[in-house]
């Protein structure tokens, strides 16, 4: 297993690199206080990105074959599958620490009170996003392939967008009224059970595919 996420961090060497600069460019833009760039916004973005990192390791296992060479060495395709998982909640939870950092920092470059419990309820939301996008786009890709698998995750994403646009001011009002502050701690719990039915789903695909 550790082999397994070993060769996936290998590999996306060079784009980790790419990753680098975008956080370095989100950050300087919060500290040089352009408006719509915020704290909350920039660590969102931070968050998200490292999300999409475990969807270009598939582009790299494509390109080099992986698939049907991996079927070679002494690892079952369960573990295959659960490094692909596993790659996604360290990426996440790397995304959620430096946005915990940056939050911090940010208050007090800013002389803003440090509210950590806010912090960790507004990333801990964040993160469950990621999770969930995660657990409904690993899936198509094992199914339809990675390129397949984008286009119908911006679809899937697209329509609760679309959604939410159109709810009138009495609804987007009722959910104002929600206790955001225990959902943003619940989400996370409710989002990994979410992995995890993702995870099984994920496994049956890969396991009856032929290479």
């Amino acid at each position: 297993m550790i082999s397994l996420l070993k060769k996936d961090f290998y590999n996306l060497r060079s784009y980790l690199k790419t990753i680098l600069i975008l956080v370095v460019f989100f950050t300087l833009l919060g500290f040089l206080k352009i408006e719509m760039y915020d704290s909350s916004f920039l660590s969102g973005m931070l968050i998200i990105i490292f999300t999409m990192i475990p969807i270009a390791s598939f582009t790299y296992d494509l390109q080099s074959k992986w698939d049907a060479f991996c079927q070679t060495l002494p690892v079952t395709r369960k573990e295959i599958v659960l490094g692909k998982y596993i790659l996604s909640l360290l990426t996440i939870g790397i995304g959620f620490v430096l946005s915990f950092i940056m939050n911090i920092v940010y208050s007090l470059w800013m002389k803003e009170p440090v509210d950590i419990s806010m912090i960790i309820s507004s990333n801990g939301m964040v993160s469950a996003v990621g999770i969930i996008i995660q657990s409904i786009i690993l899936p198509l890709i094992y199914k339809f392939g990675v390129e397949k698998g984008r286009i119908i995750l911006i679809i899937v994403c697209l329509a609760p967008t679309f959604l939410f646009m159109s709810l009138g001011e009495g609804v987007m009002g009722k959910l104002a009224q929600w206790d955001w502050q225990v959902i943003s701690y619940a989400s996370p719990v409710f989002a990994l059970g979410i992995m995890f039915l993702s995870y099984n789903i994920s496994y049956k695909i890969y396991n009856a595919k032929d290479f």
